[in-house]
């Protein structure tokens, strides 16, 4: 060989070494989307592999991946700080201990779901609370601790009996309040046990810090005629709603017997709520024995709270004679305020029926207006 022809073998082979730990590198990254929508990578290396006979005892921290479809007939615990990435077709079903969570993520853990897609084939995972548990979050006498979905189909349901009541779908068990609970997308449906809030406290337990910045959120609380029940988003039975905010979404919530659909349990007050954006319809609900709740604020005889509003749809409907937005039925009076965002412009409409209004205001940035609840239907 011509040294000219090996100084170009050999600069040829320099070229194909260099590109090599790329194309490497990128066969060996998994995908998936952030809490933006954005697509991100972690390299497969660092990444727990969660399938069929490749169960962890618990996820401890760091980076796993669930891939085909699952069933664990035990409680899954989080015990660190935990990212799981729910792989399009895949398929986690937990079915949680008594006195257990589903999926038991506890204060000082913490878990964040991630999808690798918005479509039909997005990765699911759904998770029972065993007797007096949550879906996702605490067991008996625990609150929930950092619970963070990005993306995935998600189901969670809480878990009681008549005579001690349950935990929350997402957030406490029974007698535990709900921790932090952040949903940026994906599907998510939360159903409270009996007595708990779909997202938030579960039987007795406060609501914690609610966030929903996007994604389709359905959220319904437990309860029964005789004693009452937990908000669809905010406290459990006799409990406040904490600090609720929505920036974004379509949000569903209906509240369980005498419950607000987004505030307080039975006889319990709405809490902070702040409404920035998303669709909004909240359904309190009425029963045979005690006050209603409202559709947004207090449950039965819980005060109103405060409520700002400054942008979105928001459609409230209390139960009974309880106010769209605002107390329960027998509750004093809270506050709402509706301040439009720069460049908005807010068209409230409230009556006693859903038919005609009975009450029209208009707001325009920069004006606000305070209103202090009273009618059954509310929608701006």
């Amino acid at each position: 060989m011509t040294p000219k022809r090996l100084i170009s073998f050999l600069l040829a082979a320099i070229m194909v070494l260099a590109l090599w730990p790329s194309a490497v590198l990128a066969d060996d990254l998994v995908p998936y989307l952030d809490e933006n929508g954005a697509e991100q990578s972690v390299s497969r290396s660092v990444l727990t592999v969660i399938g069929e006979g490749q169960v962890p005892p618990a996820l401890s921290g760091g980076w796993y991946l669930l891939t085909g479809t699952v069933t664990v007939d035990r409680t899954l615990p989080v015990t660190g700080q935990a990212h799981l990435i729910l792989e399009d077709g895949s398929m986690l079903d937990v079915r949680g201990e008594n006195n257990k969570a589903g999926v038991q993520v506890t204060s000082g853990a913490g878990l964040t779901l991630y999808a690798q897609s918005e479509g039909e084939d997005m990765g699911r995972l759904s998770a029972l609370g065993g007797v007096d548990g949550a879906g996702i979050g605490g067991g008996k006498s625990q609150a929930a601790g950092n619970i963070t979905i990005n993306g995935g189909s998600i189901r969670a349901e809480g878990k009681g009996t008549f005579t001690f009541g349950g935990g929350a779908g997402i957030g406490g068990g029974r007698v535990g309040n709900g921790g932090q609970t952040v949903i940026n997308g994906g599907q998510v449906t939360a159903i409270g046990g009996l007595y708990g809030a779909g997202i938030g406290g579960g039987d007795t337990g406060s609501g914690g810090i609610i966030i929903i910045n996007g994604g389709q959120v359905t959220a319904v609380g437990g309860g029964e005629a005789h004693n009452g029940g937990g908000a669809g988003i905010g406290g459990g039975w006799l409990r406040p709603g904490g600090n609720i905010t929505i920036n974004g979404g379509d949000v569903d919530a209906e509240g369980g017997e005498y419950a607000a659909g987004i505030g307080g349990g039975t006889e319990a007050d709405g809490g902070v709520i702040a409404i920035h954006g998303g669709t909004i319809t909240a359904r309190g609900k009425d029963g045979l024995y005690k006050e209603a709740g409202a559709g947004i604020g207090g449950g039965g005889e819980g005060g109103g709270g405060s409520l700002l509003i400054t942008g979105g749809q928001v459609r409230a409907q209390g139960g009974g004679e309880a106010p769209g937005a605002g107390p329960g039925a027998e509750g004093e009076a809270g506050t709402v305020r509706i301040e439009p965002a720069e460049g908005l412009r807010i068209q409230l409409r409230a009556s006693n029926t859903s038919g005609s209004p009975d009450f029209e205001q208009t707001v325009t940035y920069p004006a606000a207006y305070s209103y202090s609840g009273g009618y059954s239907f509310f929608e701006l």
